[in-house]
């Protein structure tokens, strides 16, 4: 089964991350995906884009079992083209003519951060766990970071990058969203949160 899901619904093609049991985490399949689907979309007359995961999980970000299948440090360093394929993912997804927007539940980090900054519009969930752990693995999200400075500002990503922490949810609130969504009702789905009427008609 693909990693990602892509359907037309109305006026708006939604893109479904379909790793849920990994927190849709990203693998390399997963990234060639995403770049399929956003030149679906490239294509399309689709005035917009739904972004979002299954499992109530947005995206953890690079999945670390990758990490399994990356020789061990070289010149030229092996971890280039993988760091170049997610950037090329953020670059499309960015440069999308269609309003873009990303529904984050649950785990929203590292790279599914940086999706989530390159979207017009980001709904954060009161169950978003928002950050940059990838400094507990020793490693730079420097594919990430120009998009969250452009949609954050140049002050807050320091502040919780180096250190991996998580960013509090009112912080995160007032640096992505347009709109915020409420806490989900007890029994609901985590995909049965209502979107704008746009992505509806």
């Amino acid at each position: 089964m693909s990693p990602v899901r892509v359907e037309r619904r109305g006026i708006a093609l939604h893109v479904l991350l379909t790793r849920p049991e990994r927190r849709n985490a990203l693998t390399q399949e997963t990234m060639e995906a995403l770049l399929a689907a956003f030149r679906e979309a490239q294509g399309s007359d689709a005035r917009a884009v739904v972004l979002r995961g299954e499992g109530g999980q947005f995206s953890a970000g690079g999945d670390m079992s990758m990490l399994g299948d990356i020789p061990p440090p070289a010149d030229p360093d092996p971890l280039f083209p993988l760091y170049r394929r997610m950037g090329h993912v953020l670059e499309l997804l960015n440069a999308l003519p269609q309003a873009v927007i990303a529904v984050v539940e649950g785990a929203c980090t590292g790279g599914g951060l940086g999706m989530a900054c390159c979207s017009d519009v980001v709904i954060v969930c009161e169950d978003a766990k928002i950050g940059l752990p990838e400094a507990r693995s020793g490693f730079i999200p420097a594919q990430v970071i120009p998009h969250i400075v452009r949609r954050m500002g140049v002050g807050r990503p320091p502040r919780f990058s180096p250190s991996a922490t998580q960013m509090k949810r009112r912080v995160a609130r007032g640096s992505l969203t347009v709109k915020r969504l409420g806490q989900r009702k007890r029994g609901s789905r985590p995909n049965d949160f209502p979107l704008d009427p746009v992505t509806r008609t």
